[in-house]
């Protein structure tokens, strides 16, 4: 499972189609209450730590798993284009992700090792599932229905 050291910053880790000019989203108060900020191509998601180092691991795997240890997880519909160069990224560092084209879940999940932030983004190919906060913690309150619209940052 391909992973690096990421720093982060704003709160944010982003999955974006490269080819977008700009990738990353605007968020709004209610995508701030619901942990992301979704539109085609793009998706950014609101880390548990404000600005610091995480872990982060990415996979593409046909059976999802829960990661033990979960404080936030959210899937959302991601579709990957032909042609698209996939990035996993902060303000400050990009990981290129190769992935087929297609329709994909998408899921973020986080947690806590002792004091360290790990984030692990799971795509599960051929599904198309629709924004869901699966593990919400106490810094989350989504409004339903979830905001799957965002404006370019």
């Amino acid at each position: 499972m391909p992973s690096t050291t990421m720093s982060v910053s704003y709160s944010q880790i982003a999955v974006f189609d490269g080819r977008l000019d700009p990738p990353f989203n605007n968020w709004t108060d209610h995508h701030v209450q619901q942990g992301f900020s979704w539109r085609a191509g793009s998706v950014s998601f609101k880390t548990l730590i404000h600005s610091g180092r995480a872990r982060v691991s990415y996979r593409i795997s046909t059976v999802y798993t829960p990661q033990p240890g979960t404080i936030r997880s959210i899937v959302v519909p991601f579709m990957v284009e032909s042609g698209a160069t996939i990035e996993i990224a902060t303000i400050e560092a990009a990981l290129p992700v190769t992935i087929e084209p297609g329709p994909y879940s998408l899921i973020y999940e986080s947690g806590l090792t002792g004091t360290k932030n790990w984030i692990q983004l799971t795509f599960v190919p051929g599904q198309r599932s629709e924004a869901d906060i699966l593990v919400c913690d106490d810094e989350l309150h989504p409004i339903q229905p979830l905001l799957m619209i965002a404006d370019p940052a």
